[in-house]
């Protein structure tokens, strides 16, 4: 019996609804990549069922339908990890962010212990008081791609 191991440097990555929207939305550019990058097994994507949802609605919302079809393909992929909060987790991360729909977002991160939050906004997410409560860096999909590359000597 052969055993196949991984050589790659796995990082972990939360994806919110703004990086997951534009994954559906265009099979080019940093978003994308990312899954890409997933399905090779060079980075596990995290994100919650809000973040689904925010997103699908989202999508429906702009009349993206192709996207929100994307969308349903792409949750199939055996490259995700979900993860949800209980109430009281949800209460611990409110200090963390001015916008309370995206405190979900930080205690989900947290929670999965990720290297990265990956995200475009940079208003509500992409704060120091983010950052040193989930113990990891929210970022854009490019600082993500640089890593695995760096990590992995791409």
């Amino acid at each position: 019996m052969v055993l196949i191991t991984t050589r790659y440097k796995m990082i972990k990555a939360f994806i919110d609804s703004s990086v997951l929207f534009t994954m559906c939305d265009s099979l080019k550019g940093a978003s994308y990549e990312l899954l890409q990058l997933a399905q090779q097994g060079y980075l596990k994507l995290i994100t919650s069922q809000y973040v689904l949802k925010e997103t699908s609605y989202s999508l429906v919302a702009s009349k993206k339908l192709n996207a929100a079809e994307a969308l349903e393909n792409i949750k199939q992929l055996p490259i995700w990890e979900i993860v949800d909060i209980a109430p009281h987790e949800y209460l611990t991360a409110l200090h963390t962010t001015p916008d309370p729909k995206d405190v979900s977002i930080v205690a989900s991160a947290k929670k999965a212990e990720v290297s990265y939050l990956v995200s475009f906004d940079r208003k509500h997410l992409h704060l120091p008081s983010v950052e040193k409560y989930i113990n990891a860096k929210a970022v854009t999909p490019d600082i993500v791609l640089k890593a695995v590359r760096e990590a992995n000597n791409r």
